[in-house]
């Protein structure tokens, strides 16, 4: 966006509808006809600029609105997701604390395994012996 700032400021042109007499003259009966017939047009331009620039003032009113709740959306989009992560997080802890019992799940189950087979082994021996 070009918006108005002190490292990017507007052209400081002015508004000059005719030209600057800077002589000592007479004006023609015509001439004095075409600027009434151009103070006329150049009144209706004057109302039509100066309702384009309310309209343009009343435009970024409502871009600032909207820049402050999209602004409003995206700080309470990061606490939620800060939030989500934290429980996330906290899931992930508990998760680690219960390893240790999955590991000595894991060895009984080993164990018990181990335990059959030798079991298992030492009846077929027997019956082998048979």
């Amino acid at each position: 966006m070009q918006r108005i700032s002190p490292l990017n400021t507007p052209d400081w042109e002015s508004y000059q509808t005719v030209p600057t007499v800077k002589d000592a003259r007479n004006f023609t009966p015509e001439e004095a006809q075409r600027l009434t017939q151009l103070r006329k047009q150049n009144g209706v331009i004057t109302k039509a600029t100066r309702t384009s620039f309310v309209e343009l003032q009343r435009i970024d009113r409502q871009d600032a609105r909207k820049a402050k709740y999209r602004s409003r959306y995206l700080k309470t989009n990061a606490r939620v997701g800060q939030q989500q992560a934290r429980l996330n997080a906290g899931v992930g802890r508990n998760l680690h604390s219960l390893r240790p019992g999955y590991a000595r799940m894991s060895a009984s189950l080993e164990s018990a395994d181990n335990s059959a087979k030798q079991q298992i082994a030492a009846l077929t021996q027997q019956l082998n012996q048979l």
